[in-house]
């Protein structure tokens, strides 16, 4: 996924799923390019917004669940700016992979090793980067090799020049 997510001051978003989905939310209003055709359908989004499931918060809450425990998985190595933000560094300790492992296997993927790393902002408290990998276990006739990635980046955290537009090529409107 890549894209933009304005909170302040209005919310808006405009967010693309790789080969998928292409989502614009702005003025009360989601607009849905499914299949990357080039055409969006309007939809109502007064309530809820599809790209409320898409924003990295979301991204971040659906990796760790409301019941994972980020204080007792993840040891502070240090601090950091992490694009351009002024962040606490974390790595997942052994609990921490082994509760990665425990959200991997509910998912299908079994016996592999889980690494974790995140940056929180030190004001905000929000994540500004996460990557979870998990990798096959290496053999003597074979190298281990990732067979799960998940990672976000948050980059230009207010930044002026960051602008969603309505698209212009609606249906259904």
């Amino acid at each position: 996924m890549s894209g933009t997510v304005i909170l302040k001051p209005a919310k808006a978003g405009d967010v693309t799923v790789k080969d998928t989905l292409h989502v614009i939310s702005i003025g009360g209003f989601d607009y849905a390019d499914i299949g990357l055709t080039g055409a969006f359908t309007k939809n109502d989004s007064a309530t809820t917004s599809l790209i409320d499931s898409l924003s990295p918060i979301a991204v971040y809450s659906s990796t760790f669940g409301s019941s994972f425990d980020f204080a007792a998985g993840f040891n502070k190595k240090g601090s950091e700016t992490k694009n351009g933000v002024d962040s606490d560094f974390y790595q997942a300790t052994d609990a921490g992979s082994a509760a990665l492992a425990e959200l991997g296997s509910v998912a299908g993927l079994g016996d592999l090793t889980w690494t974790g790393e995140i940056w929180v902002a030190k004001k905000g408290g929000y994540p500004v980067s996460m990557t979870i990998t998990a990798s096959s276990l290496a053999t003597a006739t074979s190298e281990a090799s990732v067979m799960y990635a998940r990672s976000f980046d948050i980059t230009k955290v207010n930044d002026a020049g960051n602008k969603v537009t309505a698209p212009t090529n609606v249906t259904g409107a």
